[in-house]
């Protein structure tokens, strides 16, 4: 089995051997419709800011730091979304 010492080329190649023939499609970003990515990353950071909210309400309510420290990942995970939105998107710039 040896796919943790295995190159990415060859575990490539045993998967399309395996299935027998290549499906047709791939995991890249569909840029045929920048703005449904562009509303879905909003939307993204939207719901990660919401849940920093949320959890740090019930974090405060029930006195657990763990909560606390897990709303404040959720902003960070928003920030850091919004900041590859603003990097990566030619319309914002």
């Amino acid at each position: 089995m040896g796919l943790l010492i295995t190159s990415p080329e060859a575990v490539n190649q045993s998967l399309m051997h395996e299935h027998g023939h290549h499906s047709g499609h791939d995991h890249k970003i569909d840029m045929d419709h920048p703005i449904l990515a562009l509303i879905m990353a909003i939307l993204s950071i939207a719901v990660k800011d919401g849940l920093f909210w949320i959890t740090k309400r019930a974090g405060e309510k029930e006195g657990s730091g763990l909560m606390i420290a897990n709303a404040w990942h959720h902003r960070a995970d928003a920030i850091s979304s919004f900041v590859a939105l603003i990097g990566e998107d030619p319309f914002l710039v």
